[in-house]
């Protein structure tokens, strides 16, 4: 039925049935996807930053409705292909605590883009109570993201741990509430981390192919 094609259309999305035996030109073609996203997200980020603040603090739309609109769906058309990247590196690597914290993010992050856009079109009193919740959530989901990064170390070196401890110490500022906008300045770096992580996944997958061609050869 609509739901069983809502689903797998879902799925296949977010690549959760990633078969890691898939030739890996397709491979190669999501990661390289995914960082490029993450750029992209990384700079869209200060411009949404900056309308959320004055939306915020003095409730005016700094760059007007239209702009404010358009950057929120960059932002969420780029981080759900950026964080893709994380649910193929879960498949890949078998860490299925960030395959599955990771889907879990894009869909919580998808909720609260459409919301904010929906929010324009409304006297929307209830969004400090929403973005309070938002904090607390993406707090809670932000540590388990940066627990199941570091286990990426055993793979992908200490750039893993980085890019985990930056943003667990972001999520912590979440939880608090009230110094959220200290973690939006951490995760900057934890950005960057992830960015590079991506490529670092790249490079293994390429170099271990290299590997098996020269043992077959």
């Amino acid at each position: 039925g609509f739901f069983d094609k809502l689903s797998s259309g879902f799925r296949s999305l977010l690549l959760i049935d990633i078969d890691i035996n898939k030739p890996s030109k397709f491979l190669y073609k999501h990661l390289n996807l995914a960082w490029i996203f993450g750029v992209i997200y990384f700079i869209s980020g200060f411009f949404d930053g900056t309308s959320e603040y004055y939306r915020f603090e003095d409730n005016v739309l700094i760059f007007g409705k239209p702009a404010y609109i358009i950057i929120k769906l960059v932002v969420l058309v780029s981080f759900v292909f950026f964080m893709r990247g994380f649910v193929m590196m879960g498949g890949l690597f078998k860490n299925y605590l960030l395959k599955i914290i990771t889907i879990l993010i894009i869909g919580a992050n998808v909720l609260l883009l459409g919301y904010d856009i929906i929010s324009v079109f409304y006297e929307s009193g209830e969004r400090e109570s929403v973005l309070i919740g938002a904090a607390l959530s993406f707090g809670g989901m932000g540590i388990i993201f940066g627990v199941a990064l570091t286990r990426l170390k055993k793979y992908l070196g200490a750039i893993a741990v980085w890019a985990g401890v930056f943003e667990i110490i972001a999520a912590a500022f979440f939880l608090t509430v009230l110094l959220s906008f200290i973690g939006f300045i951490v995760l900057i770096p934890a950005e960057l981390f992830e960015i590079i992580l991506i490529f670092k996944a790249i490079h293994i997958l390429k170099e271990k192919e290299k590997s098996e061609m020269e043992a077959i050869g």
